[in-house]
């Protein structure tokens, strides 16, 4: 297929054309566009969403439990001062 290809050059830009909707015709034609993927690359997709999703959850809270303790030791650590 890609012996078939050939550069367009500036003369051959009138054969393209969008209507009002945003659809590209060439010479007239529509060009399709549209890709459909096979169902175990759009499951390894969803499962690596949920994944990150999952991931980013778990950092937050980690984040969050850090935060808290470290409050916490400044506060004991200002009450065990002697005043």
């Amino acid at each position: 297929m890609a012996d078939q290809l050939h550069t367009m050059t500036m003369d051959q830009l009138h054969y393209l054309a969008i209507d009002q909707t945003g659809q590209l015709y060439w010479h007239g034609e529509l060009v399709r566009t549209s890709m459909v993927l096979p169902t175990f690359v759009n499951v390894a997709i969803i499962i690596g969403a949920l994944a990150a999703l999952i991931s980013a959850v778990v950092a937050a809270i980690g984040l969050y439990r850090g935060i808290v303790r470290e409050r916490l030791r400044e506060r004991e650590l200002e009450q065990q001062k002697p005043s």
